[in-house]
């Protein structure tokens, strides 16, 4: 089984357009999923959808977590794939 971690936009200006890059990131996630055979593991689902935390409104406490967070799944997968056409905060 080969992980992937998906890196995709995910911080914007306003809650409507963090909602978008969610969507999209979990839309590249299912495309990886088809085309390649591999296990997408999407941070924007499980931030927004399955801890709470809503980035719109964090007020930092949730940073230090999510970054811990972050940095223990880059290390249980096998690849990352760099989605989308830029680099945001986060």
């Amino acid at each position: 089984m080969t992980l992937i971690y998906v890196s995709a936009p995910f911080r914007a200006d306003t809650k409507e357009e963090i909602g978008k890059n969610i969507s999209q990131a979990e839309i590249w996630a299912m495309e990886i999923a088809n085309r390649d055979g591999v296990y997408p593991i999407v941070v924007h689902t499980l931030i927004k959808r399955i801890w709470g935390i809503d980035p719109a409104n964090n007020s930092g406490e949730g940073d230090k977590a999510i970054t811990e967070f972050n940095l223990r799944l880059l290390s249980a997968c096998d690849k990352i794939y760099l989605c989308g056409d830029r680099i945001t905060a986060g």
